[in-house]
């Protein structure tokens, strides 16, 4: 017999006996009776000491109380372990490509467009022509972020990599917000699925390096701005201020003939 239901049973005697001994009320009675069937009924499941211990208290049985129960509860499923494969690694590589030229592209078109610009208004080179020249640049290298991103959520579209945590599929909105999210390396609430999990990290590559190289062009056409400022500025001080002639120059200018200069007779 197992321990626990020898002290289960011992318990029962003892309250038997103390029944025997001492009369006692009707509730009292089906209290006794209704431990002795419990005490008949769990140690033939397998229950543990502290398993018969509280159902004889009267208490609904638990899981954990049970030992027949227990590797039943135990069994939790857990999720697969991701592994890296070539698959992830060949197509992230090939969008963070198509990134770069498409960035290549584009800054050129914004070096051109500010040359032109540039030539446009090189007559009066003013400071509100100049900051026009730079805010159109931003707007240009803006919107060929924003075009590059269209070629990673396109393909998240296409495979439906977003996990959305429900059963209905992630839209092409949905799709392109997650993206931009990861490609401005912001992060958001939404993950890809297993199989893609490698390319939230390389779509976070291709931003950092087209990042870097927008800042390269923000950087020059900036310096442009600032030398061509400067060089007003020296020059609208140069006006203002006098340039003094020498002193002896002037001084010979204004003399006379020195004495006994003229032509001399009789030699």
């Amino acid at each position: 017999m197992p321990f626990g239901a020898g002290v289960c049973l011992g318990r029962i005697l003892r309250l038997g006996h103390c029944a025997q001994a001492r009369p006692c009320s009707g509730l009292g009675r089906s209290r006794l009776k209704f431990k002795a069937e419990a005490a008949q009924d769990w140690p033939a499941l397998g229950t543990t000491k502290a398993g018969a211990v509280y159902r004889l208290n009267g208490n609904p049985p638990s899981a954990h109380e049970c030992g027949a129960n227990l590797p039943e509860t135990m069994n939790v499923a857990t999720s697969p372990q991701y592994v890296t494969s070539l698959e992830e690694v060949f197509w992230g590589g090939t969008l963070v490509a198509i990134t770069m030229v498409m960035h290549g592209f584009g800054m050129l078109s914004v070096l051109r467009t500010s040359g032109a610009f540039k030539q446009r208004f090189a007559h009066s080179p003013s400071f509100t022509m100049g900051m026009v020249i730079l805010v159109v640049a931003s707007w240009m290298i803006l919107l060929v972020h924003l075009l590059e991103v269209f070629a990673w959520a396109g393909f998240f579209l296409w495979t439906d990599a977003v996990n959305t945590t429900t059963d209905t599929k992630a839209n092409a909105s949905l799709c392109y917000y997650f993206a931009l999210m990861d490609y401005t390396t912001l992060g958001s609430a939404y993950n890809l699925h297993l199989r893609w999990r490698l390319l939230e990290g390389m779509i976070a590559v291709a931003g950092l390096l087209t990042f870097a190289w927008s800042t390269g062009i923000m950087l020059t056409l900036a310096q442009d701005f600032q030398d061509q400022q400067m060089s007003r500025l020296k020059q609208r001080r140069s006006k203002h201020t006098p340039n003094p002639g020498p002193a002896g120059g002037q001084a010979l200018g204004k003399a006379g003939p020195p004495a006994g200069g003229g032509p001399q007779s009789g030699l």
